[in-house]
């Protein structure tokens, strides 16, 4: 090893004022245009026949346990030549011995002539000049004889993860210089001055992406104030062509492929996706194909914050940016969906998922709890398309564990968009709650004012013959009355903030069936041509244990999903056909809880089943989707929001609102879990 083998120091004052007069009068570019500018300085200054840019990547993780003060691991990102030609590399990574480690740790450069067989220490650790083979098969295939490693820090550098999560790139990295000419000096390495040529380095990529991140944010400025301005039209389209345009500009800036967005469902602790490039199920058997997943299937896939075998779920219950990139980190995860492009389900890695962090909650607001997922959204992008590597280097045949990674400089950039963003989505989102909300007010106002008309001309006609008006009438009246009630709930609730529930003990026989019983009977006998309800008993008067005892339940929302069951039975059923109201206790331990056909949770159900057109298997899960209709029933009137803001409410209590059978009767049942039962 030796530090200056030619004992140049002054023969190179002019090559490094060269330098630093080439970095210092460029006006900062895009990273893809400067970084390759910056390795051929190098080479100029140097006169070395390669030069080879390393970053430490932070959010990867090294295989092997490492005491290095910066954590992750060390990837190729970008090569240079004198004569232009471009060695396959692609993927490379250095265990934590080598030779860039020990620079960045000792703040030191290093020189290393052929057989490359010294080692170093610092604090304790061994270096290896060569630690990595396809290294060594670099340099003998090329004839490298000497190689000089150059650190690259920015200031305060030790927590370059945290510095991502807040779109901010802490430079950890080191600049590798290769020379086949053993004759060709070295440059000097003992005086500090190749040291302060990398702290220069290590800004001008600084500059680049804040650069790239002051161009990028002016383009989603504009973005946002397209697609925010225009008042005509519903928010819901100009959010879609919002994330149209966002993945266009993922693709472009972090040289992502297949993407994929998701956001929060209001009320529920849930993302679903919102916009894709395309997404498929894994067949559980892995020798079949992956189940493709049209564009209406799309906003079907959710991720609940408890789901934590699937990363998309951690990242949203953490609010932590997650990198995949080697198929062996997968382990105990279970893919969900997969990403893609066009017709190709992107299996491989890396897989990069950054979350959408909310704004900071004002004076009066108080911020997520502990059990509270701490991100409203997810960015998912897969597979990546290096830049600063030749792309003709870029071989698609190379091991999982070689493909190229996302760099730190892509990293941080896509950190600061999701920054931008979520201020973007949480607007949309509140145009598309307030839409919602008038959709609702108009979907509960269209049933009582039919029956409040029918009722008048019943009572006119009563009046005008000196008949007694018949229990139709004010069965009507007391139903709109009902409804009135919960619209103006409805209307009194910010639609961005969950309404309390006013729970109070309650018998669901006396206190909420008696009261839709009322409401609904003779409704479905006129509405139904001659449709009847059968109540079956919420007391079991041979085992009174079984019967369904109180519960602490906001009881006029309980009576909205009930009575919103029943009506769509009415509007949706066969004429002359019977609805079915059954309503069963299960007790912990009991037989029904270990059913391993279909388990039930303790606590108190209740299914409301109907014959009618029922709802096709593709549909089970759409119905409860805002504004979804069935072309199977387009011709009935509604808008398609009865059955989500049923299952929030349920959600609400803890419990849940499914469809158990789809046809022949179909089946809705409602779930009180086992701590709603009155003590």
């Amino acid at each position: 090893m030796t530090s200056d083998p030619a004992g140049i120091g002054s023969s190179q004052e002019q090559p490094r004022f060269q330098f630093y007069d080439a970095l210092l009068g460029r006006s900062p570019g895009l990273p893809e245009d400067d970084l390759p500018f910056v390795m051929s300085a190098w080479l100029e200054f140097s006169q070395a026949d390669w030069c080879c840019l390393w970053l430490k990547n932070p959010l990867r993780e090294s295989r092997e346990e490492s005491t290095s003060p910066f954590k992750g691991v060390w990837e190729l990102i970008g090569i240079q030549s004198r004569t232009g030609d471009h060695p396959a590399l692609t993927g490379l990574t250095l265990p934590d011995d080598c030779f860039s480690e020990y620079a960045v740790t000792s703040g030191k450069s290093i020189a290393s002539r052929r057989p490359f067989d010294q080692k170093l220490e610092h604090n304790g650790k061994a270096f290896n000049p060569i630690a990595d083979q396809r290294v060594k098969d670099f340099l003998d295939r090329n004839g490298c004889q000497s190689l000089c490693v150059v650190p690259i820090l920015s200031p305060d550098s030790s927590d370059a993860r945290t510095a991502i999560e807040a779109a901010e790139l802490k430079v950890v990295g080191s600049i590798g210089l290769y020379y086949t000419d053993p004759d060709t000096p070295v440059p000097q390495t003992q005086s500090g001055k190749l040291r302060r040529m990398g702290q220069l380095t290590a800004q001008v990529m600084i500059n680049a992406l804040q650069h790239q991140q002051l161009r990028v944010q002016a383009a989603l400025n504009d973005m946002a104030a397209k697609h925010l301005a225009p008042r005509i039209g519903r928010a819901q389209d100009h959010r879609k062509a919002y994330l149209d345009d966002l993945i266009a500009m993922i693709q472009r800036e972090v040289h992502g492929v297949a993407i994929s967005v998701f956001f929060r469902q209001h009320f529920e602790h849930k993302i679903a996706c919102i916009a894709t490039t395309g997404l498929c199920k894994p067949d559980p058997d892995p020798a079949k194909p992956p189940v493709l997943l049209t564009p209406a299937d799309w906003g079907t896939v959710t991720y609940g914050a408890n789901e934590l075998n699937h990363w998309t779920s951690r990242v949203y219950r953490t609010g932590k940016i997650q990198l995949l990139v080697q198929e062996e980190r997968l382990d105990g995860h279970a893919p969900k969906t997969r990403d893609m492009k066009g017709p190709v389900p992107y299996f491989s890695k890396p897989l990069i998922m950054v979350p959408l962090i909310p704004g900071p909650a004002g004076p009066h607001e108080a911020g997520p709890a502990d059990h509270e997922p701490k991100a409203m959204g997810v960015i998912r992008v897969n597979r990546h398309d290096p830049t600063l590597i030749s792309s003709a280097d870029a071989s698609a045949t190379l091991p999982a564990s070689e493909e190229p990674s996302f760099t730190p400089y892509e990293l941080t950039l896509l950190t600061y968009i999701a920054q931008q963003v979520s201020p973007v989505l949480q607007t949309f989102e509140g145009r598309i709650l307030r839409e919602n909300i008038l959709q609702t007010v108009k979907h509960e106002l269209y049933a009582p004012l039919v029956m409040t008309g029918n009722s008048i001309d019943e009572l006119e006609e009563s009046i005008e013959t000196n008949q007694k008006p018949n229990e139709y009438t004010f069965g009507n009246l007391r139903l709109v009355q009902h409804l009135m009630a919960n619209l103006i709930e409805v209307l009194d609730t910010d639609p961005t903030v969950e309404a309390p529930l006013n729970k109070q003990r309650t018998f669901l026989e006396g206190d909420v069936v008696a009261r839709v019983k009322s409401m609904l009977t003779v409704y479905a006998d006129v509405e139904g041509e001659g449709m009847s309800i059968y109540f079956r008993d919420f007391r079991d008067r041979e085992d009174p244990s079984n019967s369904i005892p109180a519960v602490n339940v906001d009881r006029r929302a309980i009576e909205r999903v009930l009575a919103n069951l029943i009506m769509n039975a009415v509007k949706y059923g066969q004429p002359k056909s019977q609805i079915v109201v059954d309503p069963y206790l299960v007790r912990p331990g009991s037989a029904m809880a270990h059913d391993e056909h279909d388990p039930h949770e303790p606590g108190v159900y209740i299914a409301v089943s109907n014959y009618g057109p029922g709802v096709d298997d593709e549909d089970a899960e759409r119905v409860f989707m805002p504004q979804f209709r069935s072309s199977k029933v387009a011709r009935i009137r509604g808008l398609g929001l009865g059955l989500p803001i049923s299952r929030r409410l349920m959600v609400q209590h803890g419990g849940t609102l499914e469809l158990v059978r789809p046809k022949d009767p179909t089946i809705f049942r409602i779930f009180l879990p086992w701590e709603c039962i009155a003590r």
